[in-house]
């Protein structure tokens, strides 16, 4: 297993650099309260310390016009949009500091003939080396701090040596600040921006240079389920959030209360749950091998030299807690691990963290393929019961709610993340194609090596391009299309902005299946 910078993981005060130190104006009794509270509910509580404004080290790392072009590109605003490109914040954090334009244009496809390169059985899809997991998920998971650092650091030209400014013009309780929009995590569950960024640099350590399940993919799908958060149509102290609901211009984007269904499920969502649904993206796939689990129902000893290898490089132990020899109790536990290890729930109370954990469990379990139908049957259900049902309750005989709840669903859209790429623009979805069937060949390459069944899929020799694209049309109408016009009920603006997405991408693959039959029997009648 080759391991991105198990060294990262190590929490060094060189991880994070303070840009600026914010005097807060706290009372005494003010200052006291804040200290006394350990739970969510003490919100707008004001900080008993002067406040240190931070970024990554990598961030900084970055030369000027970088920074002033991504602090543009990684606001708030545009963090919310379903469009984000992936490859392109990839592509901008790995550019050279020579590079004097940074208005990338996006690399996928731009019809079904340029899905598939003529190189693609020998190219080179891997991890990133640039760090964009710990730069998305800073300007996520730290917002609107994290935009307020990015734009304190376009005052910093030498970034090899700088003095730490005072900050008294900075008031943390002002609306500009919150009009930068934000899950303002750090004062609401009490984080430390340092421990944020020192977990999340771990964790993106540990993803391996395998073609698809690497931190680009983790990247993509903590993006997305960012976006599905922010746009939950939410009957809950979230929905109220006016630096959630806002954009830099003040215009509303979170569409609360779109539907005219009410949905229990949807009640009381916190910021305790957001906060650990977007830890359970982040940890997904940690440390995925690029091989599936029927390789390793074949392979048990490869199972067992995966945990090994782990327990080695982390010491965190996993052989003696895991009983299953599939990989998704094995990304939530080693997962959930390195986040308490790097202090990621430090601030919580016992009571808090307990629920953050077994949140983020749900979640990373419910992303097997396994579970699909029984999950997709669980929210139908729901959702048919919620349209024939005026008062959206449900209630046994003795008086207790039967409905779906909130950790369900918020674990079905962490799923639906997973599997997102169908639904994106096509020379977006179009990149993920070729990156995923080279990690099916290197898989089916590495059994034939072993003397093991080849896995459905990952046989290089067997597969062509017409079943390439053949396998997309039943991937996405079997399971991505269900999916998310199923979510589109609850949510209308993917009804409305994402399903048409999905439609087309589904169209494209049908007419290259098409395209591609002709062609085989033009070429036959020669």
């Amino acid at each position: 297993m080759v391991v991105n910078n198990p060294d990262a993981c190590n929490t060094v005060e060189d991880g994070v650099a303070i840009l600026s130190i914010i005097p807060t104006s706290c009372s005494v009794d003010e200052a006291n309260a804040h200290r006394n509270n350990v739970t969510s509910s003490d919100e707008g509580q004001c900080p008993d310390t002067d406040f240190e404004l931070v970024a990554p080290t990598e961030w900084m790392e970055l030369d000027l016009d970088r920074r002033r072009f991504l602090t543009e590109y990684l606001s708030w605003e545009s963090l919310s949009k379903w469009d984000f490109d992936v490859f392109e914040l990839n592509d901008l954090l790995c550019q050279t500091n020579e590079t004097s334009s940074y208005n990338i244009k996006t690399k996928g496809a731009s019809t079904s003939e340029d899905i598939i390169p003529d190189d693609f059985r020998t190219k080179k899809y891997g991890l990133s080396r640039c760090s964009p997991l710990l730069i998305l998920g800073w300007s996520i998971f730290a917002a609107p701090y994290s935009q307020l650092a990015m734009q304190q650091s376009l005052l910093i030209n030498d970034t090899s040596s700088f003095n730490i400014s005072i900050s008294t013009d900075v008031d943390l309780q002002s609306d500009s600040l919150k009009k930068m929009g934000g899950y303002n995590f750090i004062d609401h569950l009490h984080l430390q921006p340092s421990k944020l960024i020192n977990s999340l640099r771990c964790i993106e350590s540990w993803y391996n240079d395998v073609p698809y399940h690497n931190n680009i993919h983790v990247l993509d799908v903590l993006h997305t389920v960012n976006v599905m958060l922010r746009r939950l149509p939410m009957q809950s102290e979230m929905a109220a959030r006016s630096d959630l609901s806002q954009t830099n211009d003040g215009s509303n984007i979170q569409t609360a209360h779109d539907n005219t269904i009410h949905f229990s499920f949807l009640d009381n969502i916190t910021s305790l749950d957001v906060y650990s649904i977007l830890l359970s993206a982040i940890i997904h796939d940690i440390s995925h091998e690029g091989l599936n689990n029927l390789y390793y129902q074949n392979n048990p000893l490869a199972f067992h030299e995966l945990l090994s290898n782990v327990d080695v490089q982390s010491g965190v132990n996993l052989g003696e807690i895991m009983s299953e020899l599939t990989l998704e109790p094995f990304h939530d536990v080693f997962g959930r691990r390195l986040l308490q290890r790097h202090g990621a729930f430090e601030g919580l109370s016992d009571e808090e963290q307990k629920y953050s954990e077994e949140v983020i469990s749900s979640a990373v379990i419910g992303t097997t393929m396994a579970n699909h139908f029984d999950l997709f049957t669980l929210l139908q259900n729901e959702v048919q019961s919620a349209f024939s049902d005026e008062d959206g309750a449900a209630t046994s005989e003795d008086g207790m709610d039967t409905r779906y709840n909130k950790t369900a669903f918020l674990s079905f859209l962490v799923h639906a993340a997973d599997i997102s790429s169908p639904t994106k623009p096509f020379p977006m979805f179009s990149q993920w194609i070729p990156r995923v069937f080279t990690e099916f060949f290197r898989q089916g390459d590495l059994e034939g090596k072993q003397g093991h069944p080849i896995s459905p899929l990952c046989n290089r020799r067997e597969l062509t391009e017409q079943t390439i694209a053949e396998s997309q049309v039943m991937f996405i109408n079997t399971f991505v299309k269900p999916m998310y016009e199923l979510i589109g009920k609850i949510c209308t603006w993917i009804k409305e902005d994402v399903v048409p997405l999905l439609d087309a991408n589904l169209n494209a693959m049908t007419s290259w299946v098409d395209e591609l039959k002709v062609k085989e029997k033009r070429e036959a009648t020669k």
